[in-house]
């Protein structure tokens, strides 16, 4: 499982396109608002949150996953 978040965005929908069809099981964390047609068809398991208010995370950040991918437009970094 690999999670991603920035998957509504440009660069992170196209990461995510290249995730699935390398095979791997991918999980997307969006903000509640964001626009989701970039994910629409597509074979992705949607979780919300947002990074900025760590109450929305739950226990998504203690959830084993493979990689983290994390696309922040406004940070300025992109981590994995």
């Amino acid at each position: 499982m690999i999670f991603i978040t920035g998957a509504t965005g440009f660069v992170g929908s196209a990461v995510l396109r290249k995730l699935i069809e390398r095979g791997h099981e991918v999980r997307a964390m969006v903000r509640p608002a964001s626009d989701r047609r970039n994910l629409d068809g597509l074979s992705v398991e949607v979780v919300e949150g947002d990074l900025t208010e760590p109450a929305t995370l739950g226990g998504r950040r203690r959830r084993r996953a493979q990689r983290l991918y994390v696309f922040r437009r406004h940070l300025g970094f992109v981590a994995g």
